[in-house]
Formats: structure tokens, sequence, C-alpha cells
């Protein structure tokens, strides 16, 4: 129903009709669809701004990496670099803060991680990229998945001593697994 309504008002460009049902309805905390309907309604309207405002509570709404990404591809669009890096860090500050209630698996973590990292790379910053992973490996030790993506990072963009230390940093954790099996 209320996508019906919403439909019929923007057909009509009653734009803040609209922009306000949709704060209405997005104060109750609805699903994502949802809150990717008022998002993509603001990026129909090109209110940028407006579109950081939604972000910023439909992270808080529903703190799914997906919701996290899906912002940081809307800064990667639209914004420019301080706003993306903005995002990404207050991303990684959220789930080091709520790490206590295991909302994201280390999977989720690896993948934001490695987002940023290469998104860094890209920038051209290596450096931030390298202390970045070396950061995360020291707040999640035993996140594999972080590690695998800190070898292939070294690989592609390291020195020979980087790339001699991570190979062997790599060798050890499996013997150590191979022991620890055994």
């Amino acid at each position: 129903l209320w996508y019906k309504y919403l439909i019929v008002e923007e057909s009509l460009n009653n734009v803040e009709i609209v922009r306000s049902l949709y704060t209405k309805w997005c104060s109750l905390e609805p699903g994502v669809n949802a809150w990717n309907s008022f998002v993509d309604f603001e990026i129909r309207q090109k209110n940028w701004n407006g579109v950081r405002e939604i972000y910023s509570k439909y992270v808080m709404a529903h703190p799914q990496m997906q919701t996290w990404l899906k912002w940081v591809r809307f800064e990667n669009r639209h914004g420019n670099t301080e706003f993306t890096r903005s995002v990404y860090s207050l991303a990684i500050d959220t789930v080091v803060n709520l790490q206590n209630l295991q909302i994201w698996s280390d999977m989720e973590v690896a993948k934001l991680v490695n987002s940023f990292a290469h998104w860094e790379a890209a920038q051209q910053e290596y450096e931030r990229s390298s202390a970045l992973y070396q950061i995360a490996i020291e707040k999640w030790p035993s996140n594999q998945f972080l590690k695998a993506g800190l070898l292939d990072f070294e690989k592609q963009f390291g020195d020979i001593n980087s790339i001699e230390e991570t190979i062997s940093y790599k060798r050890k954790m499996e013997y150590e697994t191979i022991l620890s099996n055994n």
C-alpha cells in the first residue's frame, strides 16, 4: 500500500510529499526494501546529501555489511575520495565497537577490510592499505580471510622483503595448523 501511494505521488511530481512519506515510513524502521526505495528516490532527485543522511540512518537500522558496502558504492559513484574514506572508516569503527555483539562473521569483516584496502590501493595509497591490513590482523588475529587478503595484497603491491615475510608467515600458519591437527 505504501509503495502504490508513493508511486502515485511521485508520478504527480509531488516530491516533497513523497520525501515526507518516506521519512515517516523509515522512522518506523521497515525492512531493507523500503530503505533502498528511499535511496533510489533521492538518487532520482539527485539529492546527494539527502542520500547520505538516509544511509547514515539506514546503517543504524540495518547494520549488515552489505548496507555499508552499498553506501560505499554510492560514494564511489557520486562522492569524492574523502566521503568514501569516511564511510569506510565509519564502517570499520562500527565493526570494532560492536564486535561484542557478534553481528558480523569473520568473512564479512574480511570482506569489508579487503574492500577498503583495495580501494586505498586503487587510490595509490599502498602504505595506508598495508597498514590497514596490519591493524586488522592485530585486531582479529584468528581471521584467516584477512591473512589471505594480506598475502594477495603483498603479492600484488609489495616489495620483495614484504612478500617474503608474508609468504613465510603463511607457511608458518599452515605448519601450526598441521601441528595442532596432529
